[in-house]
């Protein structure tokens, strides 16, 4: 618990904002440059990248009250949806991003299932939260920090195997499993 002076807290949420808002400012830029190479390429890979930004950057909005304060702030309801809804969504399409930009299945087939069944349970848990009232943050927790532990170690074994992407995406996404996992622990 943190007490502030009225003018220590309107600093705090000025320097908040700020940074909340260039971390938005560098997802709807990754948005626009990834449409950008989905269309342009047209891989696979880049829609579900795009997906998974998206996603993401719905689940943030929830985090953070942006999206109840500027889209359904007439729906309370929503937020507690979409947050669960749209980290699985997340979740499900840094998967399926993963598996094609990697080839996962030419590297490891064993792998490839297991990344297979990861998506049915992230599909699964978007199901039964739509289709029950449970509130499923204690599942849906745990299924990302089950993703975020066993992932890295796969796409170290594809990269191993001769998969130069795998190597790509294992350093570019390290820093975001971290975070994924420290924040999701507190």
């Amino acid at each position: 618990l943190n007490f502030f002076t009225p003018t220590e807290y309107v600093r705090s949420e000025i320097i908040n904002n700020h940074v909340i808002g260039l971390f938005f400012g560098i997802m709807i830029a990754m948005l626009i440059y990834n449409l950008f190479a989905f269309f342009s390429v047209g891989h696979r890979a880049y829609f579900y990248y795009l997906a998974y930004l998206l996603t993401s950057f719905l689940a943030f909005q929830a985090f953070f009250g942006y999206g109840f304060f500027f889209l359904w702030s007439n729906q309370p309801w929503v937020n507690e949806y979409i947050i669960q809804i749209s980290c699985c969504l997340a979740a499900i399409s840094g998967l399926l991003f993963a598996r094609h930009f990697v080839n996962v299945r030419h590297y490891s087939l064993w792998i490839d299932k297991y990344l297979s069944l990861m998506i049915a349970i992230g599909f699964a848990l978007i199901l039964a939260r739509l289709a029950t009232g449970y509130f499923m943050s204690l599942p849906i927790t745990a299924y990302i920090i089950a993703i975020s532990v066993t992932s890295p170690p796969m796409m170290i074994y594809c990269w191993r195997k001769g998969s130069r992407a795998a190597g790509f995406l294992q350093i570019g996404w390290l820093p975001l499993l971290a975070g994924i996992i420290l924040y999701a622990m507190t």
